[in-house]
């Protein structure tokens, strides 16, 4: 199926490259590329600190490595950072909060460190006016997954069914070989939206109006498209209704900048995320790029791998290549 996905892909206007790593740039469609050791596994920070001579000291609530002066630790809730005129308890050197784009400014501002006027308005006690704090969120946009139905035997939705699960896990762990053993996502695109040669717009309603360059340079991308050869559920651990295809949007130049506020003074309480999708041009021009994929599942010869349906007044977003992208 992945091939199937290339090959429409190029037959749709996209380039076709071999690496997207490369001083040519990203642009065009091709295989993602995972990188493995000689033991044909994959090697995570976390492993390569377990493995090591550390000092774990175990609490209550963390489990602490050192190495040198290296700490990590997991399993950990910061509710404050608390600050002291006691020269004992002075950082003299800088303080990083690395606590996530959302994180970050939440325990910032529970700390007392933001916009003093909004501070003073949720009544935190203000420690230091920083006013950007809890502004200027950037976030890749994308529209969540776009689901195609698929013919069966073109898919890896086989792996849904418990025992072919079964099988396809013990294959990989002592062969090293089977559908577990490659990418869950093996095909990606990367295109830009400025791009007159793909099919953006819709004939009956005119050609769309060329956007301006939200790239990062001649040969990059704005928008980057992942594809996978199963039915992907994101939000809940149910078996899809059919076999089917995933292709996703993501934005890679994001421009509107959204807020994080505080729905209360403790860091219990969520916070209040604004991202201020779509205010910018180079925002919508997500959407573009959703009309680009349902034409790409009726471009052969991924539409004959397709199950296809055109969607009237009883359209299921679950399906969104159901729509036609001609109308």
């Amino acid at each position: 199926m992945s091939n199937v996905i290339l090959e429409a892909s190029v037959n749709l206007g996209v380039s076709c490259t071999n690496d997207f790593n490369t001083e040519e740039g990203a642009l065009g469609v091709g295989p993602f590329i995972g990188a493995i050791d000689g033991r044909n596994q994959r090697a995570w920070l976390y492993e390569i600190l377990k493995r090591t001579q550390v000092y774990r000291k175990l609490c209550d609530h963390c489990i602490s490595r050192s190495r040198g002066a290296q700490t990590t630790q997991s399993d950990i809730i910061t509710e404050q950072i608390l600050f002291t005129t006691n020269s004992g308890g002075v950082a003299h050197k800088e303080v990083i909060v690395c606590a996530g784009a959302v994180g970050s400014p939440h325990l910032l501002m529970v700390s007392g460190i933001g916009p003093v006027a909004y501070l003073a308005e949720i009544g935190v006690p203000v420690v230091y006016d920083s006013p950007t704090v809890g502004s200027n969120l950037l976030d890749h946009l994308s529209v969540g997954a776009m689901i195609s139905r698929a013919k069966p035997g073109m898919t890896l939705d086989f792996l849904y069914r418990p025992a072919f699960a079964a099988w396809a896990l013990l294959q990989w762990l002592m062969f090293g070989s089977g559908p577990m053993s490659s990418l869950l996502s093996q095909i990606g695109l990367f295109i830009r939206s400025d791009d007159e040669r793909l099919p953006f717009s819709v004939p009956s309603r005119g050609t769309v109006p060329p956007s301006a360059d939200h790239t990062s340079g001649p040969n990059a991308p704005d928008v980057e498209v992942v594809t996978c050869p199963m039915a992907v559920i994101e939000s809940e651990v149910v078996i899809p209704p059919a076999n089917g295809v995933t292709i996703e949007p993501i934005l890679l130049q994001p421009e509107s900048r959204g807020t994080v506020r505080l729905q209360s003074t403790r860091i219990w309480d969520k916070p209040l995320i604004n991202p201020n999708y779509l205010a910018t041009e180079g925002g919508r021009n997500i959407l573009k790029s959703m009309r680009l994929i349902i034409r790409l599942a009726r471009t052969e010869p991924l539409a004959s791998s397709l199950v296809l349906q055109d969607a009237n007044n009883d359209f299921d977003p679950y399906w969104p290549s159901d729509v036609n992208p001609t109308q």
